[in-house]
């Protein structure tokens, strides 16, 4: 009955945060829609009302203000439920229609920037941003490939070492690229990722180890080249002390790796 009403369209037409009123209209009203796209499984009505393209509309002009370091106290409170609303309405959204949906590539830039503004202050909410960043590049190679053009990926790999989930977060956003094309994984071992995968091999989070080895793979299947820098830059000694000092899957991956891959 809501969605059949005119209130959803009355709530986008609230969206954006009123010079007079300040964010306070724009935060509820976007917390109304994401209890709409919370309660649907069929979100098509809402895409068609432009949705999603004004919820990242207002992330790009938030992440926008982050860079000016214009932001208003209290932004957080809008950027939650805007990501929620973003992460929801994807899961209905065709792939092929997601750049016009968009309608800005951008985002990807605006959302990695919300990441650093949140990462000390709100590290939860750097979390969901980087989240919302991965379900993103997991459906769009354009996405994927915005990413390398504005040259995320080297400050994306400075959030490595962070804990809370946001690297783990960061480290898949990074194997959706490496995913998309030989070529991009050509293109992120140029920007530094194998060092940086050198050092998550030797985390304690088993999680990390294993997404690590991942994306390692694909990495070295995409390209010969990158299997002997690798080996240049004491890849071998890694993977031998996983083989060593691990068990189970975790150590099948590396012993894989070197046998089929590396010293073949």
């Amino acid at each position: 009955m809501v969605l059949a009403s005119s209130l959803p369209s009355q709530l986008l037409s609230v969206l954006t945060p009123d010079p007079e009123f300040g964010l306070a209209p724009a935060i509820e009203c976007t917390w109304c829609l994401h209890s709409l796209t919370s309660s649907t499984v069929d979100h098509r009505e809402l895409l068609a009302q432009g949705a999603l393209t004004q919820c990242s509309s207002l992330l790009v002009s938030l992440g926008g203000a982050v860079v000016d370091g214009n932001t208003d106290q209290g932004v957080e409170l809008l950027v939650c439920p805007l990501l929620r609303c973003v992460g929801n309405l994807l899961s209905s959204c065709p792939v092929e229609a997601l750049s016009s949906q968009l309608g800005d590539v951008h985002l990807v830039a605006a959302l990695c920037e919300l990441v650093f503004a949140f990462l000390h202050t709100f590290p939860a909410l750097a979390r969901e941003t980087a989240w919302v960043l991965n379900n993103l590049t997991a459906h769009s190679t354009e996405l994927c490939s915005a990413l390398l053009t504005f040259n995320l990926a080297p400050r994306l790999m400075e959030l490595l070492p962070f804990s809370q989930g946001i690297n783990t977060m960061i480290l898949r956003v990074l194997a959706n690229v490496a995913h998309k094309k030989k070529e991009f994984c050509i293109r992120l071992a140029e920007l530094g990722l194998l060092s940086a995968l050198a050092a998550t091999l030797k985390m304690a989070n088993q999680d990390m180890v294993t997404l690590s080895l991942e994306v390692l793979f694909m990495m070295i299947v995409s390209s010969p080249q990158i299997a002997e820098q690798f080996v240049r830059q004491g890849g071998l000694s890694v993977l031998e002390a996983i083989q060593y000092n691990n068990e189970g899957e975790v150590r099948r991956r590396a012993t894989h790796l070197l046998e089929q891959h590396i010293l073949t």
